[in-house]
């Protein structure tokens, strides 16, 4: 059998995520939705996608310094962007869709899982200084810098399941455009 590289699984995996606004049983018991008019649908959907792509970009900025400890300077730069926008996306998701329980949910967790990745980030560079680690890691860096790798994979599933959920059940109000 074949793997993939580690580096490269939480952009697999994501790819799970694809299914559930389809597939999944709730999903199913929705009849398919006439899509509800949202004057700022546009918006969101452009920011979910810069967040599904800066998250990707950030994976892999990751991946490099993990493995060949570079670049961690636009990875730490990166992430503030990164967090931010996943923090704005999952605060208008939250706020601006309540009671769509898919939307609203999948908002409040982006906003949880971007303000758990900083504090995982800033702990997983104070375990292992801004080094790939090669030979024996402490326990401690193993299991912060795991968490720290398998936050940015949930982020990416969750901001993959956001983008798909919104682009289901809604579509631009033609009378908000300008």
């Amino acid at each position: 059998p074949t793997m993939c590289a580690p580096s490269s699984s939480p952009v697999f995996s994501s790819n799970t995520v694809l299914t559930m606004p389809w597939s999944s049983p709730r999903a199913m018991a929705l009849p398919f939705p006439t899509k509800e008019k949202r004057p700022t649908f546009t918006s969101d959907r452009n920011l979910q996608r810069w967040l599904v792509l800066a998250v990707v970009v950030q994976l892999v900025l990751g991946a490099a310094q993990r493995h060949l400890a570079a670049l961690l300077i636009v990875h730490i730069s990166l992430a503030a962007v990164v967090i931010l926008l996943a923090v704005m996306v999952g605060v208008r998701a939250w706020g601006m869709f309540r009671g769509v329980w898919p939307v609203e949910r999948l908002g409040k967790t982006l906003v949880v899982l971007a303000s758990l990745q900083g504090v995982l980030g800033i702990a997983a560079l104070a375990v292992t200084g801004g080094e790939a680690t090669v030979g024996s890691p402490t326990t401690v860096a193993v299991t912060i810098t795991t968490a720290h790798q398998a936050t940015g994979a949930i982020i990416l599933a969750i901001s993959v399941a956001l983008a798909l959920w919104t682009q289901r059940l809604f579509t631009q109000d033609p009378a908000a455009i300008r």
